[in-house]
């Protein structure tokens, strides 16, 4: 099935598992791009097959999923060396993220889901994003 723009659902990217295909909203911004990619491929690796609207907590589910792939985004595009390097001279989320090449929203993905060894060393190294 070929989609026109106008037919496209609500966001950014969508991966279709049943055709092997992510699709993207033109006019996007490149940074916004990446970030929308990685994330789709985010669903395929995690093997997200999609929602069953027909449970009574899919919508749960769905945040569960899309969390998930923006984690799995998040740690793919924001690597933690870059991390501290950034957050070293910067204190300003915008200009991280501007810095890292990520939207700011998963950058705060990234900084939500460190892991317990990482937050030490941001700690010590007087990381604040």
């Amino acid at each position: 099935m070929v989609y026109g723009v106008r037919e496209l659902p609500a966001g950014d990217a969508w991966w279709s598992p049943a055709h092997e295909v992510i699709l993207m909203r033109p006019g996007l911004l490149q940074v916004e791009r990446r970030c929308a990619l990685a994330h789709e491929l985010g669903h395929r690796e995690l093997g997200h097959a999609g929602q069953c609207a027909e449970y009574g907590d899919a919508d749960r589910q769905a945040r569960r999923v899309e969390g998930n792939a923006d984690g799995w985004a998040a740690r793919k595009l924001i690597g933690f060396d870059d991390l501290v390097r950034v957050g070293r001279w910067t204190g300003s989320h915008v200009e991280a993220a501007d810095e890292l090449w990520v939207t700011p929203r998963i950058l705060e993905v990234r900084m939500r889901r460190l892991a317990p060894y990482e937050r030490a060393v941001l700690r010590q190294e007087g990381v604040q994003l």
